[in-house]
């Protein structure tokens, strides 16, 4: 046992002690948070990440090396005020990190360590109402916000009580985030968003995060079908990884607040239009290599994989770099993005790798934040150079557990930012839990083409092999062409084309951020030219960049009926191709406007099409064409040609 490092742990013990408050509930702590302006403000949380239950895992590794009373005393009276807040406070907040499944996680930490089962049945009724998390219009699948976190938390606590009911729960969450999945050029990605250019990397808000859930539901089912999910992620990164920066980039270009929107409407009103397209360089747990190589840790100890393994050494290299090489000391060593949580990939890599140099590299660390510590007498936080946070991920408790892992001399299992499973399930195997290729080939072929599978299948003309390959997006592309191709059926081939054309839409969208705010002003400029009167007429408007006014395929019952055509609008966006019907009229006037058009010109193009001639009958046209113009602007429909309308001043 080192001593130093033993020490170093003890006193962050020993002032989170002098913090603690204590009631009838038990011991819990006020944790740091930002307010307004960037400022620090205290709450109460349950979580690991920033709440009571992270400060109590801490005192648990803690009493592990020490035995004093004191720390068992915490821990107790932190597990006996979390149980009464979760009482009391019902929730549908079940994230891993964040959330209230980390407090049955730790719970079930405390029931191995007690051997006590009564914190088991404590976890048990936390997660009894979990399934609410996937309701809801806001849903995140990151390991350490969203569902794929949840799924991780379930399998530890299907591990530890082998509760039928949890194996139901499980099944449930991974049908849910197999469902939310998105196909990138290479591989797999999840959560789009108007905040991110595109799929996110990295382990807890990335694809190598979920892809870390897919490993683990893999390892603990035995099943090479979910390996593949895995390794789909990892593909993801790689084919974005940055040579330059020697890391997977941080795709995040987000509006978070009135200061960040601003921001991204300059320079889109600038005409910067390389801001939103430019990826960031970070390196953390929670985004870049360190993470990543936690993924790819657990990547190669379970597939023995060379790629993963030069994927490790990329991460290793980057992370020596920025935490190692750098001599200044006045940086955060917290978990989540700071030196702590960085040089904890060391102590993976010396555990997987028996290579116990990499252990000298993350002493390196641990021994600037004592210096640190022994200059400033305190430690900084995670929250932009504040200081004073206790929490585990964010503050002194994570700088602490990282110090007791140096203690320790070697790494003898996973870490709290990687915790494996070490169980294997040996039951009965049902429904998504026993996945293979053909089942998964089959809902990514109903993902990504629908109605050319409903046709296909309802005319037993679904005929392919479903094998997964590393391109799955042209092996199902290929398969289901060859089967349109031998229907040789006019309805079959329109739905095809009409899908195919939805794709190709949506993955011609190279910035979500950027597709964001370009709607957003260009519906401000469109209102602000409505609210003129005057110079609306000789306005020159547009379908915008990306839109496609088209007609999508009749449904079987509209061609018993004989409707007209399904006249519809696609629009890209973050949450995915938006699709709206039109009737005929809408149809019309709408594309007039292909191809930059006085709205003028478009109203009288309107009249000569349908053919009126009397005056009444012409004004009734020039007022509905009128007002689908500025319905359409009003939504983003149309917009303003700004190389013909540059007098428009929104600034």
């Amino acid at each position: 046992m080192n001593q130093k490092y033993l020490q170093g742990a003890i006193a962050i013990g020993d002032s989170l002690l002098a913090k603690a408050h204590k009631n009838e509930d038990g011991y819990w702590w006020e944790t740091m948070s930002l307010g307004a302006d960037s400022q620090a403000e205290w709450h109460i949380s349950e979580s690991l990440y920033s709440g009571v239950a992270g400060i109590v895992y801490f005192f648990m590794e803690l009493h592990k090396r020490t035995n004093d009373p004191k720390y068992r005393e915490a821990m107790v009276e932190g597990a006996r005020w979390l149980d009464k807040y979760c009482t009391d406070n019902k929730t549908s907040y079940y994230a891993f990190y964040t959330g209230r499944m980390g407090v049955a996680y730790l719970m079930l930490q405390l029931a191995e360590y007690f051997k006590d089962d009564t914190y088991k049945e404590k976890a048990l009724q936390i997660v009894e109402n979990c399934e609410s998390f996937l309701e809801g219009d806001r849903l995140i699948d990151d390991l350490i916000n969203g569902s794929s976190g949840a799924i991780l938390g379930l399998l530890h606590l299907h591990a530890a009580t082998g509760s039928e009911k949890i194996l139901k729960k499980i099944e449930h969450f991974t049908e849910h985030l197999l469902s939310r999945a998105h196909f990138g050029k290479q591989g797999l990605y999840w959560d789009r968003s108007s905040n991110n250019i595109t799929g996110l990397c990295g382990f807890s808000h990335g694809a190598s995060g979920i892809g870390y859930v897919f490993l683990e539901l893999g390892h603990y089912f035995g099943n090479q079908t979910f390996y593949w999910i895995a390794e789909q992620a990892f593909a993801y990164e790689n084919h974005v990884y940055n040579a330059e920066y020697e890391n997977w980039p941080d795709f995040r270009k987000g509006i978070y607040d009135e200061k960040s929107f601003k921001e991204h409407r300059e320079q889109y009103v600038n005409g910067n239009k390389g801001f939103f397209f430019a990826a960031g360089d970070m390196s953390a747990w929670c985004h870049g290599a360190p993470g990543i190589g936690l993924s790819r840790v657990r990547a190669y100890e379970l597939l023995k994989k060379d790629q993963y393994l030069q994927d490790l050494y990329k991460a290793l290299s980057k992370t020596t770099k920025v935490s190692v090489d750098l001599e200044e000391l006045n940086v955060p060593y917290v978990l989540c993005h700071g030196g702590g949580g960085n040089a904890i990939l060391f102590l993976e890599a010396a555990r997987v790798l028996g290579k116990p140099d990499y252990y000298q590299s993350a002493i390196k660390v641990a021994d600037h934040a004592l210096r640190y510590k022994e200059q400033n007498n305190i430690y900084i936080s995670g929250y932009s150079g504040l200081r004073g946070d206790v929490s585990l991920f964010m503050g002194d408790a994570g700088i602490g557990y990282f110090y007791l892992l140096l203690a320790d001399e070697a790494l003898s299992g996973p870490s709290i930012l990687k915790p494996d499973i070490a169980a294997v399930y040996q039951g009965p195997k049902e429904g998504l839990l026993d996945m293979n290729d053909s089942k998964l080939y089959q809902i990514f072929a109903e993902k990504l083409y629908p109605k050319t599978c409903e046709y296909l299948r309802s005319h037993e003309l679904m005929e392919a092999d479903m094998i997964l390959s590393d391109n799955i997006v042209a092996t199902i592309k290929a398969d289901l062409n060859k089967a349109v191709e031998t229907a040789n059926n006019p309805q079959l081939t329109h739905i095809w084309r009409y899908e195919n054309m939805k794709i190709d839409i949506d993955n011609a969208v190279a910035s979500h951020s950027y597709n964001h705010i370009k709607r957003v002003v260009e519906v401000e400029r469109n209102r602000a030219l409505l609210d003129d009167g005057q110079s609306f007429l000789g306005a020159t408007v547009m379908l915008p960049e990306g839109c496609v006014l088209t007609v999508a395929p009749l449904q079987a019952k509209q061609e018993e009926e004989d409707e007209e055509e399904n006249y519809t609008i696609l629009l890209p966006a973050s949450e995915g191709l938006l699709e709206f019907p039109l009737n005929y009229f809408s149809y019309a006037v709408i594309q007039k406007f292909e191809q930059p058009k006085r709205v003028e010109e478009g109203m009288n193009e309107m009249i000569e099409e349908f053919e009126v001639s009397n005056e009444s009958e012409i004004q009734q046209v020039k007022m509905a064409t009128l007002n689908q113009i500025k319905e359409a602007m009003k939504q983003g429909i149309l917009q303003l040609d700004h190389s013909a309308v540059a007098n428009v001043d929104i600034k």
